[in-house]
């Protein structure tokens, strides 16, 4: 009895390693959940079961804190005829074990409170909520309906109002599928990452000052366009012709822009016009708008948008064609989320970007005549597009013809429908439920914030008004769910 004893006082002292010990087992057993399937892990452990041993000697040291305490008491039980001095050390060590365990226990709770805020985090667009004074108390799920004469209501009846019909909701306007997170010093309302199907017509106009890739200080010059997603999912989406011994190629004639730069509002629209008939302008011929322009339909999450690439290539015959750079648009830049989520289920919400976009990259020129090795050169010119994307979260049949009646008159479309759909794979891990803030309600440091579900008496309630910082009700949250 007395050499247990001595162990536990003369050890005792060093079981507070235990505490940091649980924060890195944790992170360790979140490290081997998400990386230890991959081929070189599976090799190191022998595959699953090797996987699931590794697990159960990872846990080991945890496991002995209780099994100390549960020692001890039984030691407690058995001293009842041993001398007063040795209950008494019995006692010291119990009691000193059960203090450690109790931190232990704190430190679990700690770490996982932070996990939940960190995965938490990454499940909301945009938006930072780690902050080292803040907690979360509770997510509760249901149907927020904003009162359309506040500011968040207002803001709400303008997007509607900017719906391809014009028409603005009536009455109570309803977020369905809304979350409302309550943290200690905040309430955040979000909705879920609404997948939508965006319609994107692309034209590619002209370029101009690109770099030189053949002799006599020249290139033949082409565009790839590109759809690449936030996922790693990329494709090819459209093609222009090849425009030969130039370094400011014109895909589109009629539509430079020092001649739009010349002419007024309706001779551009007039232009436009012409040229989707096939006609010529000034007696010269039109390219082929297919050619040029390109059209199609993506459907996928909001944050899986990724950008539209536009790689210029030069034509070579004789070798591979040489990289010439790279001009991108943002697709979710030029989407409001908020927006997109406010007006109705069928309503499209369209922008626009016409302009000269900067190359980017890098490019290798040929073997020069010296016969110097091949170089990399810093990439340099423009490139003119006009690209308009429609957006919506429930496209009816003639979504389509609805986006088109959206882009502006004077803006290209193909001679013949180039429309094809493209499907992205759907995202793996925890931004599959993605969420998009639309508010929050921030309250005070020092105290708690109450929790608009929780009346006086203690008891939950099934509906509730939601409040601005300055008191004011801005809506009302009726729960469906936790």
């Amino acid at each position: 009895m007395n050499a247990i004893l001595d162990v536990f006082n003369k050890y005792t002292k060093f079981f507070a390693l235990y505490i940091t010990y649980v924060t890195c087992y944790q992170s360790a057993t979140l490290f081997l959940t998400s990386e230890g399937k991959s081929d070189r892990y599976y090799g190191k452990t022998k595959g699953k079961k090797g996987l699931l041993e590794l697990f159960s000697k990872l846990i080991l040291p945890i496991q002995r804190i209780p099994r100390y305490v549960l020692l001890l008491r039984e030691l407690r039980k058995r001293s009842q005829t041993i001398s007063l001095d040795i209950q008494g050390r019995i006692d010291k060590a119990l009691q000193d074990m059960k203090d450690i365990a109790g931190k232990v226990n704190k430190a679990m709770e700690r770490f996982a409170k932070s996990s939940e805020m960190i995965e938490l985090e990454q499940k909301l667009w945009d938006t930072s909520i780690i902050a080292p004074h803040r907690s979360l108390s509770k997510v509760y799920k249901g149907t927020f309906s904003p009162i359309l004469e506040s500011d968040f209501g207002k803001k709400m009846k303008k997007y509607h109002s900017e719906s391809s019909d014009g028409k603005v909701v009536q009455g109570s306007l309803e977020i369905r599928d809304c979350k409302a997170i309550l943290f200690n010093d905040m309430l955040l309302l979000a909705v879920p990452m609404p997948t939508v199907v965006v319609y994107v017509s692309v034209a590619i106009l002209e370029g101009k000052n690109l770099v030189a890739m053949d002799y006599g200080e020249s290139s033949d010059p082409y565009t790839k366009v590109y759809l690449r997603q936030r996922n790693g999912f990329s494709e090819r989406v459209g093609k222009t012709e090849t425009k030969k011994r130039t370094l400011n190629p014109v895909w589109v004639e009629g539509r430079t822009a020092q001649k739009e730069a010349k002419g007024k509002q309706a001779e551009v629209r007039a232009m436009a016009k012409a040229i989707l008939a096939g006609e010529s302008q000034s007696g010269k011929s039109v390219t082929r708008y297919s050619e040029s322009c390109f059209n199609f339909v993506a459907r996928s999450k909001l944050n899986q948008l990724g950008r539209i690439d536009f790689v210029i290539w030069d034509e070579d015959y004789l070798s591979s064609d040489d990289y010439m750079g790279t001009a991108s648009i943002n697709l979710l830049s030029k989407l409001d989320p908020k927006k997109i989520i406010a007006q109705p289920d069928s309503g499209i919400y369209t922008n626009t970007f016409a302009g000269w976009l900067s190359l980017h990259g890098s490019s290798i020129s040929d073997v020069t005549k010296t016969n110097k090795k091949e170089v990399g050169e810093k990439v340099t010119g423009q490139i003119r597009v006009e690209v308009a994307i429609c957006a919506t979260r429930a496209p009816t049949p003639d979504f389509r013809k609805s986006c088109e009646k959206d882009i502006p008159p004077h803006f290209l479309r193909p001679q013949k429908d180039t429309t094809g759909r493209v499907l992205v794979p759907a995202i793996e891990g925890s931004n599959k439920d993605s969420y998009i803030p639309i508010m929050r309600v921030m309250g005070s440091v020092e105290s708690n914030l109450s929790d608009p579900f929780i009346n006086n008496s203690g008891k939950e309630l099934s509906k509730a008004e939601i409040c601005s910082e300055e008191k004011k009700v801005i809506g009302t949250f009726e729960l469906t769910g936790k």
